[in-house]
């Protein structure tokens, strides 16, 4: 049987099972009508990661460790970053950010319907 090449994993997780391509980008956090900060996502997850009801990811915002879902905000899609999380980086609606995306390994994903 011949096996088809796969793509080089952009990590690893510590159990050494490959996480999903990570996705970077520069954005403007942004403020929704309930005056919620979060991160836009320029991107569709269910493209890049297949199609799943949650997209629970980790990553960097500026360089700082982040989780949180992915979430449909107004008419974007983006993670909520909580109050305490933005004082405690310094980070308010309107900075621009590097941002560094990666599918969480080992949580449960749901897939879509």
């Amino acid at each position: 049987m011949t096996k088809t090449p796969r793509p080089e994993p952009t990590a690893w997780s510590a159990r050494g099972s490959v996480v999903a391509e990570s996705q970077r980008y520069t954005v403007t956090l942004v403020a929704d009508r309930r005056r919620r900060v979060f991160v836009p996502v320029p991107f569709d997850p269910d493209v890049v990661w297949g199609h799943k009801v949650e997209h629970h990811v980790h990553g960097t915002v500026d360089h700082m460790g982040v989780r949180g879902v992915i979430e449909p905000l107004d008419d974007d899609r983006g993670v909520v970053l909580g109050p305490a999380w933005r004082r405690d980086c310094g980070l308010a609606a309107g900075d621009t950010v590097e941002v560094v995306a990666l599918l969480a390994a080992g949580v449960k994903q749901r897939p879509g319907t």
